[in-house]
C-alpha cells in the first residue's frame, strides 16, 4: 500500500507530528498511529465475502450483452434503461436499476483497458 510508505515516510524522515500528517493525508489521527506502530512488514489485509446481489443469476448475460455492445457503434449500443427492460422481462424482481447501474460502472471501469473505446462513451451509465 503506497499510503503505509507514505505516512512512515513523513513520520520518520522527515519528522513530522501525526497531527500535521493527519491534516496533509486526510486520514484520522488514530489511523496514523496505528501504521507508524505496525512492524515495516505488516500490510493491512481486507477481507469482504461474497455477497449475493439480486443481479447474480444476470451477470454472464449482462457480460455477454455488454461485450457485444463494446464492438457496435456509440448510436447503436444499449443504454441501462434498455438492458434494464431487458432483464425485468425475464425475472419477477422488483426493480434493479440501481444495481445494474452499480454492475455497468463497475464493469466499465474493469475493461477500461482493454477496450478504450469504451471509456468514450457513458451510453450504459446513463439512461
Amino acid at each position: 500500500m503506497e499510503m503505509l510508505g507514505k505516512i512512515r515516510r513523513m513520520y520518520f524522515r522527515d519528522k513530522l507530528s501525526l497531527h500535521q500528517i493527519a491534516k496533509r493525508t486526510g486520514l484520522s489521527r488514530n489511523t496514523i498511529r496505528k501504521r507508524v506502530r505496525a512492524p515495516e512488514a505488516t500490510q493491512p489485509a481486507y477481507q469482504r465475502c461474497a455477497t449475493f446481489n439480486k443481479l447474480n443469476p444476470f451477470h454472464e448475460t449482462l457480460e455477454q450483452a455488454l461485450k457485444a455492445d463494446s464492438f457496435r457503434p456509440k448510436h447503436n449500443r444499449r443504454s441501462a434503461k434498455t438492458l434494464f427492460e431487458q432483464i425485468k422481462r425475464r425475472s419477477v424482481l422488483p426493480d434493479l436499476f440501481t444495481h445494474l447501474h452499480c454492475y455497468l460502472f463497475r464493469w466499465l471501469l474493469s475493461v477500461w483497458r482493454e477496450i478504450p473505446s469504451l471509456l468514450a462513451t457513458s451510453a450504459w451509465l446513463w439512461p
